[in-house]
């Protein structure tokens, strides 16, 4: 096996049993972060998806993918446990490195990213304001993914107004410079 040893079980002048482990020998080729996740997503994740791995270590992020999914779930926890092989492998790399992972499930196409604070409610709807003709118009909108800082909404080619928290609230037609 050509690898890299990792724990070495004897010392100098013990005897040796034919069945006895000398050494650990890892594949650099099998070495995989090993993450958990909500068994409620998992179903989304599927062997060969596009993984990013970040260790903790050296604060770098690897490109990798899923190779492993664990058909049983921790009854305690919910989590399953997902393995994720690097493109890379890291150099120098250590085992029982602590890692975090993100796992691509999906793609969307023709949507915007924008800041969370750019939405505003009028009329009791969610939305965005745009500038056309040079006055504001109010567009409700569907969020299609969020966090706490940017939302993604289906594409608008429309110059989006950034409201001023500090002023007074912007009405349909108002005037835009």
């Amino acid at each position: 096996v050509d690898g890299y040893i990792i724990t070495k079980n004897i010392s100098l002048n013990q005897n040796i049993t034919p069945n006895g482990l000398l050494f650990e020998v890892v594949n650099p080729k099998d070495v995989w972060a090993k993450i958990y996740i909500d068994e409620k997503i998992s179903g989304k994740v599927k062997i060969g998806k596009k993984a990013k791995i970040k260790l903790y270590s050296n604060n770098k992020t690897y490109k990798g993918r899923v190779v492993r999914i664990m058909p049983k779930v921790d009854l305690v926890t919910n989590e399953k446990e997902v393995n994720i092989a690097f493109n890379k492998l890291p150099t120098p790399f250590y085992i029982g490195a602590q890692v975090d992972a993100k796992i691509l499930v999906k793609t969307y196409k023709d949507i915007y990213k924008i800041p969370l604070n750019v939405v505003s409610f009028y009329n009791k709807k969610q939305g965005i304001w745009v500038k056309q003709n040079n006055k504001a118009h109010f567009i409700p909108i569907k969020m299609k993914i969020k966090n706490d800082k940017f939302v993604k909404i289906d594409n608008i080619n429309l110059e989006i107004i950034v409201p001023n928290p500090k002023k007074k609230p912007l009405s349909e037609g108002s005037k835009v410079l």
